[in-house]
């Protein structure tokens, strides 16, 4: 069990703060942090993980509020403070306090650890949970949020949590008893309903492109077809028809991919500052996507091209007028002779 002022995913909220010996000389230009309160060893509660320095301990306890004022107290932060604001690596044992534009301020707090990042309100506010500290819970009384794990079926674990806080104190109550997946969920339900939006979007623009690549594929190899049927006639082996085409799609594929997934990545680059990109969707959209093209511009060109092969030459190049046929050889000798590779 563990106990946060706001636990991940809740909360937000930030306050300038200045590091000791690197104070600005115009306050707002102070970097901004958002500071939670946490009991001890409460990182594994939630899933994060102590990264450098040490966790609190009973010893961080034993300071009165005088000592407090003039000694300070420990500070954990989270590791994107600690590679943005110290990347030489001298995160621990740096000192940093809160404070606002008019004099106020906090004790001095001196970093003893990092520990993973978390997001402290609204996901799609790059800036309310960028840099976070974490200071000790028993040092100062704040509401809190109680963190427990338990086994069986949530409705039996709320039930059990219930009657044990009756026979404690038959006057208190619980408030918003939830699971932390649940917990979790709410500030990203609106980026849930974009990213919905945005897949039904992608695949309804991806089924259209696809039957316009195939649409135009075939047509414009059914248009050549006198072209295909006289490189036939004059000796061509098939196989070297159906590479020519190929040759002349792949030609066509480079250029547009290269032209679309440059501008995807510049757009996902756009999007990466206003929400979050699961690195595992966008790995797999970036090499899924193009590799579905590529197939398709492969099928689109060797289908049509197969059923052009299957009609013979004469078909597309000869013409029937009563009762005689053109002669293929009287064809040949006045048409224009085409080069071909």
């Amino acid at each position: 069990m563990a106990y946060f002022s706001s636990l991940p995913g809740t909360g937000g909220g930030t306050s300038h703060f200045e590091i000791q010996g690197r104070a600005e000389a115009v306050f707002s230009d102070n970097p901004m942090w958002n500071f939670e309160l946490v009991s001890r060893d409460a990182w594994r509660t939630v899933g994060m993980q102590l990264l450098e320095g040490r966790d609190f301990n009973l010893s961080d306890l034993a300071v009165d509020s005088r000592e407090l004022r003039e000694q300070g107290s420990v500070v954990i932060i989270n590791a994107a403070m600690a590679r943005e604001l110290f990347p030489q690596g001298n995160a621990l044992g740096q000192r940093v306090r809160t404070l606002n534009g008019e004099g106020w301020h906090t004790e001095w707090r001196t970093i003893v650890g990092v520990v993973s990042d978390s997001v402290h309100g609204p996901t799609m506010d790059a800036t309310s949970a960028r840099h976070t500290g974490y200071g000790l819970m028993d040092l100062r009384p704040w509401r809190m949020n109680l963190v427990m794990h338990y086994r069986g079926e949530q409705a039996q674990a709320i039930a059990a949590l219930r009657q044990a806080i009756v026979d404690l104190d038959a006057d208190a109550t619980v408030h918003d008893i939830q699971s932390y997946q649940s917990l979790i969920k709410q500030p990203l339900l609106l980026m849930a309903s974009l990213n919905q939006i945005f897949l039904v979007g992608g695949l309804v623009a991806l089924f259209l492109a696809a039957s316009g690549i195939y649409a135009m594929a075939a047509n414009s190899i059914a248009l050549r077809s006198q072209e295909i049927a006289t490189r036939r006639a004059l000796g061509v082996p098939e196989g070297q028809v159906v590479l020519l085409f190929v040759r002349q799609a792949l030609w066509q594929l480079a250029v547009g991919l290269t032209l679309g997934i440059g501008a995807a990545l510049w757009l996902s680059a756009q999007l990466a500052g206003a929400m979050n990109i699961d690195p595992n969707s966008y790995v797999w959209a970036l090499l899924g996507i193009p590799g579905f093209i590529v197939i398709l511009v492969l099928l689109a060109t060797l289908l049509p091209v197969s059923r052009q092969l299957q009609v013979p030459p004469l078909r597309h190049l000869g013409r029937v007028s009563g009762p005689r046929q053109v002669d293929m050889s009287d064809w040949i000798r006045h048409s224009t002779v085409l080069l071909f590779p």
